[in-house]
């Protein structure tokens, strides 16, 4: 993945073909593994006490966006602990393919959980 955030820059339209499998992919490994981040962080703080309903509400929202990502990612897959590592990968393989396709770009975006996943990831 990392040598795909690097290079995919370079490819211009060329990388066209492949660019929805590609997109699909690292926007739901990033999904799985922000996923397995929120559920961890809400497991502990279940634990330690009882959180606002304002903060339970937001929580939820997060984890349902992080989980719509992580679909993309497939039934199969499970990860026992998050990765902050993958999550950064799966955004920078985006990254180069918005700078590869520019405009074109905007079809995978507007029917994909990335701009939820993006706010969630910077909370």
């Amino acid at each position: 993945m990392e040598c795909l955030a690097n290079v995919l820059p370079c490819t211009g339209r060329a990388v066209e073909r492949y660019a929805k499998p590609l997109y699909d992919r690292a926007l739901g490994l990033a999904g799985l593994h922000l996923h397995a981040a929120l559920l961890q962080q809400h497991n502990t703080q279940q634990q330690a006490a009882q959180q606002q309903p304002q903060t339970q509400q937001q929580r939820a929202e997060a984890l349902a966006v992080a989980a719509a990502a992580a679909a993309l990612a497939g039934p199969q897959e499970a990860v026992a602990e998050a990765d902050p590592s993958y999550i950064v990968l799966g955004l920078d393989v985006v990254s180069g393919l918005a700078q590869a396709l520019h405009a074109s770009v905007e079809s995978l975006v507007a029917a994909s959980p990335l701009v939820p996943l993006l706010m969630v990831a910077c909370r």
